[in-house]
């Protein structure tokens, strides 16, 4: 008998069950598994020049979220004498999202997708904002999330007046 082959075998299945086993040990760890909520600020990105924002994991790669946030619009009119009239308020911004985790558990890449619409002048304006970032979340805690938008490539059409990637940086807090 070779005991030193049949220790070789012992301990490459003993490397083999550890080695499949510890993804997922480490999943049941995760923050995105353990604390499932977010609640979230955001300057610039879906929700404007700020919004605020809430998700909630589903699965421990997609979370699904909402959240509000406020542009400036300008209005035109024309009276009759022809003057020109011009008008500012703030408007709000409502959006939906999904977000689908590549990687990691504390530091991870991530696609997202969703619509914003702005309601007002009784019209409904709806934009779909795709994107990716990365997102740095800790247990029961802060998480940071730095997101790249593509609103130039939307399917309903070009949005006039954003650049081709529109970021947004979230500060957020997680539990």
């Amino acid at each position: 008998m070779n005991l030193n082959g049949s220790f070789r075998r012992w301990w490459c299945a003993l490397l083999w069950v550890v080695g499949t086993a510890s993804p997922f040990v480490s999943m049941a760890d995760s923050p995105r598994v353990k604390e499932k909520n977010l609640i979230a600020v955001e300057v610039l990105g879906r929700g404007g020049y700020g919004s605020i924002q809430y998700d909630r994991v589903l699965h421990r790669r997609f979370s699904i979220g909402a959240g509000v946030g406020a542009v400036t619009a300008t209005t035109y009119a024309v009276a009759r004498s022809l003057t020109s009239v011009t008008s500012t308020r703030v408007e709000p911004w409502y959006f939906l999202y999904a977000n689908y985790y590549l990687a990691g558990e504390y530091l991870s890449p991530f696609l997202t997708a969703g619509g914003t619409y702005l309601s007002g002048n009784s019209r409904l304006d709806f934009t779909f904002w795709p994107g990716a970032g990365i997102e740095f979340r800790t247990h029961v805690g802060p998480t940071l999330r730095l997101t790249f938008y593509l609103p130039k490539v939307s399917p309903i059409g070009i949005v006039p007046g954003y650049p081709a990637i529109w970021s947004g940086l979230s500060l957020g807090y997680c539990f």
